[in-house]
C-alpha cells in the first residue's frame, strides 16, 4: 500500500490568487470523473465543492466522524503540475489553489478569505501520485490486455523516451482496450483515495460510489479462443527457437507457414524443419495459436529498438532445448569446414551450459560426423570445454 506523503503547513493568512473553471472544461471534467451534468462546481471559491454521489465516511482516532469527497481526493492525487491540493482534517475539505493566474484575478474577495480562515490552522498538502507509481500502473494494465498486438504497441510505447505521451498515442490504436484503461485507471485512483485516508490511520467507515460503470470486455473472435493442438503447440516453440532474436510474430507465422518471405530466406529458414509445418492453417489461424501461447507466456515478444521479436520463456526453452540442439549439430554436419568454423566460433561464445548441452547434442550424429565436428571444435574450444571434447573422443575410439 502506498502512503502520500504529506507535509504540515499552516493556514495561509490570505488568498493571493485564484481562477475559475470555464463552462467546457467544467463540463468535461464532470464527464471524464462521472459527476452528474447537474453537479455545480462554486467558481466563486477556490475549493470545488461538488453535489457528489461519491464519498468516504470515515472514523478518527478521537472516535469523530467525517466524510470526505471521493472525487475531489481523487482529483487532488492525480493532481495539476503547478497547483496545490490542501487537505483539511478537521472537516474534511479538499481546497484547490492554482499555481498562476490565468485570468488576471489577483485578488480575493473578503467572503473567500474568511473562508479560508474558518478552516483551522492545520492543514495537509496533497502529493500527486507519482511518475513512477502510475508507470507501474500502465505495466500492470498491459498484463490484463488480451489483444497480442495492443500489448505489444503498449510494452513498445513505455520503452520509448517520452512513455507517458506514446502509451496514449498507442491507445488511440484501440478504443476498446483506451476504454478498459480508463477503467483501470479510475480503480487506481480510487484505491490511492482510500489508501490515503488510512494513511491518517482513520477508520474507513462506508465507501459509497455512485458514479455510472460501464464494463468494457475485450472483443474476442471464436477462432481467437481456439487452443493449438499439442503437435501444433509443438511445432510453434520449435519453430519459435529457430527465429528466437531474428524475427517477430509476423516472421514466427510466416515460417510456419512456409512462406518465401525475404527474411526467413535472409536467415535460411526455408531449411528449417519447421518451415511449412502448419501450412495447411491460415496466417490469421497460426498467429491466433501464436497468440494463445504468449498469454501463456511461452513466448514472449520484446522490443529491441523498434523491432519486436519473439524469445522463448525459459521454462519452453528448457522444454525444446533437445531438439533445437540436434538441429543445430545437424546443419553442422552438414557444412564445408569454412561454414562449420563460423558455427563453432559462435558456439564458443555462449554461455559454458549451452556449450556443454550441445557437446551432449553432437553424439546424437552419425560416428564420423561427431569425431569430424569434435576435432574441429576442439580447435576453438576454451580450456574447460576442451577438455570435455577430449573426453568424448577418447571414449569415441
Amino acid at each position: 500500500m502506498r502512503k502520500p506523503h504529506t507535509k504540515l503547513s499552516k493556514q495561509p493568512k490570505s488568498w493571493q490568487e485564484k481562477t475559475a473553471r470555464t463552462r467546457e472544461e467544467s463540463e468535461s471534467w464532470k464527464s471524464r470523473k462521472g459527476v452528474p451534468p447537474n453537479a455545480w462546481t462554486n467558481s466563486k471559491s477556490v475549493n470545488l465543492i461538488i453535489m457528489s454521489n461519491a464519498y468516504v465516511r470515515a472514523k478518527r482516532p478521537d472516535g469523530s466522524e467525517c466524510t470526505i469527497d471521493l472525487i475531489e481526493l481523487e482529483t487532488a492525487l492525480e493532481g495539476d503540475m503547478g497547483s496545490t491540493y490542501l487537505f483539511f482534517p478537521e472537516t474534511g475539505k479538499i481546497v484547490f489553489r492554482p499555481g498562476e493566474d490565468p485570468f488576471g484575478i489577483d485578488e480575493m474577495d473578503d467572503e473567500d478569505e474568511q473562508d479560508g480562515k474558518a478552516e483551522g490552522t492545520e492543514v495537509l498538502t496533497l502529493d500527486r501520485i507519482p511518475s513512477h507509481e502510475r508507470f507501474r500502473w500502465m505495466e500492470d494494465f498491459i498484463e490484463t490486455v488480451y489483444s497480442v498486438s495492443a500489448r505489444s504497441a503498449l510494452r513498445n510505447a513505455l520503452n520509448q523516451k517520452k512513455p507517458f505521451r506514446h502509451f496514449k498515442d498507442a491507445l488511440l490504436e484501440f478504443p476498446a482496450v483506451r476504454q478498459q484503461w480508463f477503467q483501470f485507471e479510475a480503480r487506481k485512483l480510487k484505491e490511492e483515495a482510500i489508501d490515503f485516508i488510512e494513511s491518517l490511520d482513520w477508520e474507513i467507515l462506508k465507501v459509497v460510489d455512485g458514479r455510472p460503470v460501464e464494463n468494457v470486455s475485450p472483443e474476442i473472435e471464436p477462432a481467437e479462443r481456439l487452443q493449438p493442438t499439442g503437435e501444433e503447440r509443438e511445432w510453434i516453440l520449435r519453430a519459435g527457437s529457430e527465429i528466437a532474436a531474428k524475427g517477430g510474430r509476423s516472421q514466427l507465422a510466416l515460417l510456419l507457414k512456409g512462406s518465401k518471405d525475404k527474411k526467413l530466406l535472409k536467415h535460411h529458414l526455408q531449411n528449417s524443419p519447421a518451415y511449412g509445418k502448419l501450412s495447411f492453417l491460415t496466417l490469421e489461424e497460426i498467429e491466433n495459436r501464436i497468440d494463445h501461447l504468449i498469454r501463456l507466456n511461452e513466448l514472449r515478444v520484446e522490443f529491441f529498438g523498434d523491432f519486436p521479436l519473439i524469445l522463448l520463456s525459459d521454462a519452453a526453452w528448457e522444454h525444446v532445448r533437445p531438439w533445437s540442439n540436434e538441429q543445430e549439430c545437424r546443419r553442422a554436419a552438414a557444412a564445408d569446414d569454412r561454414t562449420l568454423n563460423e558455427i563453432l566460433l559462435q558456439w564458443r561464445n555462449r554461455p559454458r551450459p549451452e556449450q556443454f548441452h550441445l557437446l551432449d547434442a553432437v553424439t546424437s550424429l552419425d560416428p564420423d560426423s561427431e569425431r569430424w565436428i569434435l576435432q574441429a571444435w576442439r580447435e576453438v574450444a576454451g580450456k574447460e570445454v576442451r577438455t570435455r571434447i577430449e573426453e568424448k573422443l577418447r571414449s569415441s575410439t
